[in-house]
């Protein structure tokens, strides 16, 4: 662990689009670690799925970077709009861009830095900065998910495994399920740094690891493939098997994000089979982890839960 150079008391944390935070026994506190930025940490306890932070867009622009001048100046409107808090607490925001990258312009680069996709949103293919959750550093062995709720805007995170307090809080940037060396490339290509979590420093064995992400990578397009091809039972067996995978015990820390989907697939199929009862457990199995990791509300869970009550209808 880096060492600790600053205290979280002149951190820049802002709380302010936070629904039902109290600024005063906040979920995270930040502190400055040399070599690393600002790290979020745990002010107390969360169990796994339980709701850590709901929290509204600061600023939104259509599109997605590389930005064009007309986005680069929707953004800088849009920050020069901001109240003097919510400018302050921005502009304290990582920027990895340069500024030819950026139309020149800081708030955009910031902005570039931070934001996420407001995936199905009824303003179409956006993107938006929400500053606090912004503030959760990439893990490849993340503790927290974060959802986007197309229909209210917010973004929500929930705790995917246990945080104990003190524990940093840590969301994941890229597709995990790829070996250490290609998850360093995107993470170099699309934010700019190399990762120093567990799974890139200390793992136990790093190429059983890289193997097992690997083949979780693998097994949904080889399933698909089969199916594609009129093997049904075949399609079957690859998608069971990473099922099988993705919920060991060892790969969980990292796998369990994409547990539902394999569920969701093996539902399909078993539905196609005519296979009833195990179509019914796999849509309840792809439910139980959408409703951990996203919430009652977001379209996966609720696109699983109208699953198995067509499964389970008579």
């Amino acid at each position: 662990m880096a060492a600790l150079v600053d205290k979280d008391d002149d951190s820049p944390m802002y709380w302010g689009h936070c629904i039902g935070v109290d600024p005063a026994s906040p979920p995270w506190t930040l502190r400055l670690m040399e070599g690393r930025g600002y790290c979020a940490f745990a002010a107390r306890r969360f169990e796994a799925g339980e709701l850590i932070l709901v929290e509204r867009p600061t600023v939104w622009v259509r599109g997605h970077h590389p930005f064009t001048a007309a986005q680069v100046a929707e953004v800088e409107r849009a920050v020069a709009a901001l109240p003097a808090a919510e400018r302050r607490a921005f502009d304290a925001m990582a920027n990895v861009f340069a500024p030819a990258e950026s139309g020149g312009s800081t708030a955009a680069g910031i902005f570039m830095t931070n934001s996420f996709e407001m995936a199905g949103s009824v303003h179409g293919d956006c993107c938006a900065m929400y500053l606090a959750i912004a503030r959760l550093n990439h893990s490849c062995v993340p503790n927290a998910q974060q959802t986007h709720l197309p229909a209210t805007g917010e973004e929500v995170l929930h705790a995917s495994r246990a945080i104990d307090v003190g524990e940093e809080v840590c969301d994941c940037y890229i597709d995990l399920r790829q070996a250490r060396a290609d998850r360093q490339r995107d993470l170099q290509e699309l934010f700019r740094f190399t990762c120093a979590c567990a799974a890139c420093t200390m793992p136990p064995d790093p190429r059983a690891d890289d193997a097992w992400r690997v083949r979780a990578g693998r097994f949904e397009d080889e399933g698909i493939l089969a199916a594609e091809a009129g093997d049904v039972p075949l399609a079957l067996e690859v998608v069971l098997g990473g099922v099988k995978l993705l919920e060991a015990a060892g790969n969980l820390p990292w796998s369990i994000r994409y547990c539902a989907a394999a569920h969701v697939a093996a539902h399909q199929l078993y539905a196609a089979m005519g296979e009833r009862g195990m179509s019914a457990a796999h849509a309840a199995s792809a439910h139980r982890y959408n409703l951990m990791l996203q919430g009652p509300s977001s379209p996966d869970t609720l696109h699983t839960a109208e699953l198995f009550r067509e499964a389970t209808a008579t």
